[in-house]
């Protein structure tokens, strides 16, 4: 996403990779290097745990942007943004904050007309990018009796109460934009929830994601169960049962678009002094 922005901005941006980025669905190319070279007016590092000699090393070549990093090499940056909350430093909670959406959300979503989107299913289940059937179970084992659900598990999509046709041709993040609900472990598919107008709920693998969760609270309204398995199935389906009430709402295509730009305007505000 923040590729490309910056291209249409015009920054004709590189990412440094030891392969090819491969095109995406679409056909785009991106432009890449292997390695580092003295050209470039400034280098984003999105990874979280650098080291002070790791950050001095990319100064030599250029001013330096650290993303959502806790590591030694934070304080040596030109610049640290946090897009998402951390357990080390303080989180801006404000509003308006800089925040970058995944691609395929961002791409797919500018591709929608500005239109509204009826809230037709109760539950988006995200159970995570690599499948595990005894989890997906639990999770559809905690929905109210009756109610419907989108289930996204390890890149497949699959319907409760859903005939399977009607999810052929949804490209995420459609089933987001039409479920009333989100289930989610913490991570940036509960900001994407949010901005499709779910209520979210949080269901978290290790007791470090529940923290997050926690810490996120000042920028999502998200309700955490806790860790799995350690958890109350019949506590979390009465819960579930609850929010059934609201969030019916349709979704405005056109405020989900300001939304995203605003974040990535926000975060290019803030390097742009360097560029």
């Amino acid at each position: 996403s923040l590729y490309a922005f910056l291209d249409l901005r015009g920054c004709e941006p590189v990412i440094i990779s030891g392969e090819e980025i491969p095109s995406d669905i679409s056909g785009r190319k991106f432009r890449w290097a292997e390695f580092l070279s003295d050209s470039f007016a400034l280098v984003i590092r999105d990874m979280r745990d650098s080291s002070e000699q790791e950050i001095a090393a990319l100064k030599k070549k250029a001013p330096v942007v650290v993303v959502d990093d806790i590591g030694e090499g934070r304080k040596k940056a030109d610049l640290a943004i946090d897009l998402l909350p951390n357990l080390v430093f303080s989180f801006e909670k404000n509003t308006e904050f800089p925040f970058i959406y995944g691609y395929n959300f961002t791409r797919e979503i500018e591709l929608l007309e500005n239109s509204d989107i009826s809230k037709t299913i109760d539950f988006c289940v995200y159970a995570g990018a690599a499948k595990d059937p005894d989890y997906e179970e639990f999770l559809i084992r905690c929905l109210p009796d009756g109610a419907t659900a989108v289930i996204l598990n390890g890149g497949k999509m699959t319907g409760v109460n859903i005939e399977q046709r009607v999810l052929e041709g949804m490209n995420y993040p459609l089933p987001l934009l039409c479920s009333r609900n989100l289930i989610s472990h913490f991570g940036i598919s509960l900001f994407e929830g949010q901005l499709c107008g779910c209520g979210l709920y949080s269901v978290n693998p290790t007791q470090y994601h529940s923290d997050l969760c926690a810490a996120a609270q000042g920028v999502l309204a998200v309700e955490n169960f806790g860790v799995y398995p350690q958890l109350d199935s019949q506590r979390m389906k009465n819960r579930l049962k609850e929010a059934l009430a609201g969030r019916t709402r349709a979704v405005d295509i056109g405020r989900v678009k300001e939304a995203m730009h605003c974040g990535l305007d926000l975060f290019y505000d803030r390097i742009k002094p360097f560029i």
